[in-house]
């Protein structure tokens, strides 16, 4: 396939979904992390029934007959960290590569290709790459003629994309397990959050910036997080990894920024 690269010895590629909002904030350079629930037997969860208290807390490693296994430790955080450090993520490990899948359509074949093939519509499998797909994140136009001769403008659903269309490449380099309660500004921002200003005359900036934050990072999470139904989440750290974006696509990263707090 023209412009990827085959993953490493050792290396998995996986789809991961994301709608038009995450894959703004990515192509901006705001999004460096991504939260998915945890979810069943991984949740970390209290065990009163032991004496050890080394033991007091597990969570579920892996689901499997034969090779599952459980991880522990004396506190909540530590049974985190043992699942992050030793527990099965269906997103990967670090050096695994994630690549996007977004609302797209495609292959599109311009006026000037289809003059130069007339038999273009026989075979479209050359034209199967992302520099002739449109997506919607960007603000392209879906508008397509089919082989009838009519004009179609639809969107394709972000599940159907399969790997040749997909123009984002993302390379996991960490994974934390930690309550979403626990989501700092600096967090909440590499998330791709918005910040929003302070509002010192009722001294409540903390209160404020971060669960609006926060909520607003809930509505735009594939799954639906929230606060009080899924106090366990994966934070995945991740770098870009080859993309295959075009020149006219590709948007500047965005600037530092940060929250000034006096009132802290």
């Amino acid at each position: 396939m023209s412009g990827k690269t085959k993953p490493g010895p050792g290396t998995t590629e996986r789809p991961i979904l994301f709608n038009g909002t995450m894959v703004r904030a990515i192509l901006e350079g705001r999004k460096t992390v991504t939260l998915r629930p945890v979810k069943g037997g991984q949740i970390p969860n209290e065990r009163h029934d032991q004496i050890d208290p080394a033991f007091c807390w597990s969570a579920i490693g892996q689901h499997d007959r034969r090779y599952g296994f459980n991880v522990f430790g004396a506190t909540e955080r530590e049974c985190a960290r043992q699942l992050a450090e030793y527990g099965r993520c269906p997103y990967g490990r670090p050096g695994d590569r994630l690549w996007v899948r977004e609302t797209w359509q495609g292959p599109l074949v311009d006026d000037s290709e289809q003059r130069a093939d007339l038999s273009w519509w026989k075979d479209r499998s050359r034209y199967q790459n992302s520099a002739h797909c449109a997506y919607q994140a960007s603000g392209d136009s879906c508008e397509l003629v089919d082989p009838d001769g009519d004009i179609q403008c639809r969107w394709k659903p972000s599940i159907h994309m399969p790997r040749w269309a997909s123009r984002i490449l993302l390379v996991i380099t960490d994974l934390r397990v930690e309550r979403l309660q626990d989501i700092t500004e600096e967090q909440a921002l590499a998330e791709g959050a918005k910040p929003e200003s302070c509002d010192h005359a009722r001294q409540a900036c903390a209160a404020i910036v971060l669960p609006r934050a926060v909520r607003r990072l809930q509505s735009e999470t594939p799954g639906g997080i929230r606060l009080d139904s899924h106090p366990q989440h994966r934070l995945a750290q991740r770098s870009p990894g080859r993309s295959d974006l075009r020149p006219r696509r590709r948007l500047a990263p965005a600037a530092p920024v940060s929250i000034p707090c006096p009132m802290r």
